[in-house]
């Protein structure tokens, strides 16, 4: 039906098995809708577009995926608030996803034959400062009807809603020009928010490929930090808010860089450089060696902590008893022979051997005294002294 200004009114009618290559099997109109009587019935009609019925685009509607054929446009035209077509969206950043839109006819249907057919994506208000929101890419032509807006950029202030209309010399004047809406989501952990608006993740600048740089990006726990902090030597930074300590230190929470020295460094076994996973970045504690908590500073059950809060494995009770006994005897043992040697000397000249015996004593108190101090001794002097520190200790359990 292509005619000047006209009405026409098809009553009392029955159009079935009518195939049409591109569109309207049944009826196919390109100036002025027919109306349609209830009267008529459409059977088994085929096209590629508007199988029993096609016109001419009418407006620009959001589609949920690019198989939609057909919308309920009569319920979208009755809504006057904005159609959210996407929330969340964080400025600044390329929509890695299908955003969809396309061109309609009266009857809700996708013109699936409209092709090359540009359509430019504009704001239709300012925001709080009276500025006007800046869009990147944001012109598509149509493939069946269809307009995505896939990498789509939207720089305007986090957490506000930008509302947008379309622009189309495809479209009649007399179309309606429907508003949409996205909402911009604020800036969170791991990004700051720069100069133009947009949500930059901090370290995202540095390639995946590189290895050893992927693992001193910079980082960020606070949105409202003007740059990315710099990763400490003694952590590894994933970028955004991702930050585990290395070997021998340990982080007392996931949103603080602050890493603090374990009593045992051997225990603390950090982050795998290449792995970050949620309560992992405060650290890890080597439990084969009987370390736990906080800083593994604790140790697992069967294993106990000496002066210097290193753990070892408890030993068997019977033994541990024994132990204890024997080295009270000789305590006892020695006291006793000190006691005696005193009051034989007492009565006789000085004997050396109690003399001997005092200094011994006084060494081991001092050799207990002098381990318990954090000092990084010479690995040998170490092992001298943890051996006769044993002479005057129960393992506890």
């Amino acid at each position: 039906l292509s005619s000047f200004e006209c009405a026409m009114m098809i009553t009392d009618s029955s159009l079935s098995h009518n195939i049409a290559k591109r569109s309207g099997g049944g009826i196919n109109w390109s100036h002025f809708a027919p109306e349609i009587a209830d009267s008529v019935t459409f059977l088994n009609n085929d096209a590629f577009y508007g199988p029993n019925l096609a016109g001419v685009p009418f407006t620009i509607v959001s589609i949920p995926t690019l198989e939609t054929e057909k919308v309920d446009l009569a319920q979208i035209l009755s809504n006057d608030d904005p159609q959210v077509v996407l929330s969340d969206l964080k400025s600044g950043f390329k929509l890695d996803q299908d955003f969809l839109f396309a061109i309609v006819d009266i009857y809700g249907q996708v013109v699936k034959t409209n092709n090359k057919t540009s359509a430019t994506l504009i704001p239709s208000i300012k925001d709080a400062n009276n500025e006007s929101p800046v869009l990147t890419n944001n012109t598509r032509e149509t493939t069946a009807g269809i307009l995505n807006f896939r990498q789509i950029e939207v720089f305007q202030t986090p957490g506000t809603i930008f509302t947008f209309q379309f622009r189309s010399l495809t479209l009649p004047s007399s179309s309606p020009s429907l508003t949409f809406s996205l909402n911009l989501r604020l800036c969170q952990s791991g990004e700051i928010q720069l100069y133009n608006k947009s949500c930059h993740t901090c370290g995202s600048d540095i390639p995946s490929t590189n290895h050893e740089a992927r693992i001193r990006r910079s980082f960020s726990f606070n949105p409202n930090d003007y740059e990315c902090h710099t990763c400490s030597s003694n952590a590894y930074c994933w970028g955004g808010n991702q930050v585990g300590p290395k070997s021998g230190y340990w982080r007392t929470s996931t949103m603080s860089d602050t890493l603090h020295v374990c009593p045992v460094k051997t225990a603390c076994l950090g982050v795998q450089p290449f792995v970050s996973v949620g309560d992992e970045l405060l650290g890890r504690c080597d439990q084969s060696l009987g370390y736990r908590g906080r800083l593994c500073s604790e140790c697992v059950d069967g294993f106990s902590a000496d002066v210097r809060r290193q753990c070892s494995k408890c030993p068997d009770e019977v033994l541990n008893a024994l132990r204890l006994v024997l080295v009270f005897v000789i305590a006892i043992g020695m006291v006793v022979v000190m006691l005696w040697m005193s009051i034989r000397g007492a009565k006789k000249n000085t004997s050396l051997i109690g003399v001997y015996m005092k200094i011994m004593a006084n060494y081991l108190q001092l050799v207990t005294l002098t381990n318990s101090i954090e000092l990084q001794w010479p690995g040998e002097v170490e092992a001298l002294f943890r051996a006769q520190e044993q002479i005057g200790s129960v393992t506890e359990h």
